[in-house]
């Protein structure tokens, strides 16, 4: 099984599945003159391989309590603003076992005015896949909770 796990821009897409069948169309890829790149990821992530966890999932979800968004949650399956507490978690629930719908996600927050995204990752892999869809974005990565708590302050002072 082989799957679409996101649409990250016009020319990047990133797949998911089992990993036999992923590393030999990796290859069937590269015959074709398509410049790939693996990810360091041990689980198919965004693919229907994701389905038989989604239930435990849900579950731990049901036990932590959300606020309500403060600031715009960006499901980035359907590529639009969740508002609502339930929806935020199926969606990303969702997000488990559905492609991330990236490059839309991207348009979105731009046509919105959207004017600063906040990467939470160790990697810069999304603010540079989404600085090459846009400019009009500022993207700020963190990746510890401390500096995050630091960057939403210094954007959302009251």
């Amino acid at each position: 099984m082989i799957a679409i796990a996101s649409f990250n821009s016009l020319k990047n897409v990133t797949i998911s599945g089992h990993k036999k069948v992923v590393l030999k169309v990796v290859v069937l890829c590269r015959k074709l003159g398509a410049r790939t790149i693996p990810l360091n990821i041990n689980i198919p992530t965004h693919c229907n391989l994701m389905k038989p966890i989604i239930n435990e999932f849900q579950s731990t979800l049901d036990i932590i309590f959300f606020n309500p968004p403060q600031i715009p949650f960006i499901n980035n399956v359907d590529a639009k603003c969740e508002y609502h507490v339930k929806k935020i978690k199926k969606a990303l629930v969702r997000q488990l076992y559905c492609p991330v719908n990236w490059y839309h996600s991207i348009k979105y927050i731009m046509n919105k005015n959207f004017l600063y995204v906040i990467e939470f990752s160790t990697q810069q892999t999304l603010s540079y896949i989404s600085s090459n869809i846009t400019k009009k974005i500022n993207y700020n990565r963190v990746y510890t909770p401390k500096k995050l708590n630091i960057t939403l302050q210094k954007y959302f002072k009251k």
